[in-house]
C-alpha cells in the first residue's frame, strides 16, 4: 500500500512539473506574416467526426475566424459582445474555433447556441493545434480577418471589439 501511494505521489509530481513548462510566447516570425491568403488546414466538427477543411471557404464574402477556449472568461466576454451584435455581421462567414476537445465545444455551445446565427458557418476543434503555430499566438482569444479574397486583413490577439472588426471589414471592401 505504501508503495502504491508514494508511487502515485511520485506520478503526481511529474505531472506537476510538466505543467509548469515555459509559456510560449507570441512569435514575431509567425507564418501568417509572410503567407498573406488563408491557410489551408482542418478542423474537426462540433459532432466529432466530420472534418472541414479551411480550402472549403467560400470567396465573395469576408471570414472572420474566432479561436477561443471554452472554459476562458475573457473569450466568453468577447463573443457575448459579438453575438450581440451580429446582425452587423450578415454578409460575413464566422468560423469559432477551439483547441479544446469537442466535449468542451459541446458544452460551451449549449450556452450560446452559436449554430443559431445564419453568419456562423462553422463550430469545431483545431485538432492539429494549426492555429497558435502558424499565427504566432500563446493565449486566446483571437480574432482573424480575411477579405472576400481570403487575403490578410488583421489579427487581433487577446481583445477585440465588435466596432473594431466591423471598422475593419468596411476598409476592406
Amino acid at each position: 500500500m505504501r508503495k502504491l501511494l508514494l508511487l502515485l505521489l511520485v506520478a503526481a509530481g511529474f505531472s506537476a512539473a510538466a505543467q509548469k513548462a515555459e509559456p510560449l510566447k507570441d512569435n514575431p516570425n509567425a507564418p501568417y506574416l509572410k503567407q498573406k491568403t488563408l491557410p489551408a488546414f482542418d478542423v474537426l466538427y462540433l459532432n466529432g467526426k466530420d472534418t472541414f477543411h479551411t480550402k472549403d471557404i467560400p470567396v465573395g464574402k469576408p471570414s472572420v475566424i474566432v479561436y477561443f477556449s471554452p472554459d476562458c472568461d475573457h473569450c466568453k466576454k468577447v463573443i457575448s459582445a459579438m453575438l450581440a451584435q451580429m446582425d452587423k455581421m450578415k454578409d460575413v462567414n464566422v468560423y469559432f474555433m477551439t483547441f479544446m476537445p469537442v466535449i468542451a465545444l459541446e458544452i460551451f455551445n449549449r450556452g450560446y447556441h452559436l449554430e443559431r446565427y445564419p453568419s456562423v458557418k462553422l463550430i469545431g476543434q483545431d485538432f492539429k493545434m494549426f492555429f497558435p503555430e502558424f499565427y504566432g499566438v500563446s493565449s486566446v482569444p483571437n480574432v482573424v480577418l480575411y477579405n472576400k479574397n481570403k487575403k490578410f486583413v488583421k489579427l487581433w490577439k487577446n481583445d477585440v471589439t465588435m466596432e473594431e472588426i466591423v471598422a475593419e471589414l468596411k476598409r476592406a471592401k
